[in-house]
Parts: C-alpha cells; sequence; structure tokens
C-alpha cells in the first residue's frame, strides 16, 4: 500500500512539473519574441537616427551656403555675418585726419594742450569723517 500511495504522489508530481516545464517553455518563446521585436526596433531608430545625422553634417569650420543665411535673416529679420561684417566696417573703421598744413603752432602737441588746461577734479573727501 505503502509503493502504490508512493507511486501515485510520483504521477502526480510528474505531471505538475511537466505543465510547470511547458509554462516556461512558453513564456521564454514570448520572452524571445518580445527580444528579437525590441532589437527590431532598436535597429530601425538607430538607421533613422544615421539617416538624420548624414542629413544635417554640423562642420562647424564651414560657413553654411549664403542662400540659407539670407532665407534665415528674412525669416527672423538678421543680417547675415557678410553683412554685418560690411555694416561694422563702415562703423568701426577708425579716420585718420592728416594736417595739409606744417605750422606746428597751429596744432599744438597733446601734453602742451593738457598742461594748458586746469584740473577740476579735487580728492574725494570721507563719507564719515573721524576725530
Amino acid at each position: 500500500k505503502d509503493m502504490l500511495s508512493q507511486i501515485k504522489h510520483l504521477r502526480t508530481e510528474n505531471t505538475t512539473l511537466l505543465s510547470e516545464s511547458q509554462y516556461l517553455s512558453v513564456e521564454k518563446k514570448e520572452l524571445q519574441d518580445e527580444k528579437s521585436a525590441l532589437e527590431a526596433e532598436i535597429f530601425k531608430l538607430q538607421s533613422e537616427v544615421k539617416a538624420r545625422e548624414a542629413e544635417t553634417i554640423l562642420d562647424l569650420n564651414l560657413a553654411p551656403p549664403e542662400s540659407q543665411l539670407r532665407e534665415f535673416a528674412s525669416q527672423n529679420n538678421f543680417t547675415t555675418a557678410s553683412e554685418h561684417a560690411f555694416q561694422q566696417s563702415q562703423i568701426m573703421n577708425p579716420v585718420y585726419v592728416l594736417p595739409l598744413n606744417s605750422n606746428p603752432q597751429s596744432y599744438p602737441a597733446p601734453d602742451a594742450a593738457m598742461a594748458m588746461s586746469t584740473s577740476t577734479v579735487k580728492k574725494p573727501r570721507a563719507r564719515y569723517p573721524t576725530p
């Protein structure tokens, strides 16, 4: 009797283990399918990123085409770098005036002009005088 009960118990345990094994194999297959789907999606996204990178290669050492600069400037009310440089060159270049008269008394030296003017700068006073 003891042997029969033991055999019965082993059979039920065997069926339980078989069903668990089948369940685990189904789960494993589902996980593998999910993994392959995720890998395919990752590959697709990586190829999209590479395609976008190829479209917009930024070389900071190269100036963008003038047509793009003008289009950007007209859309945003900006001037292009070359226009800005031209405007700055008109404003920022120094103007040299050379006297045609060779008389040195007409144009006194800057040191002489400074010596003639009196200084109006006074020594600052302390806010709170010390006794």
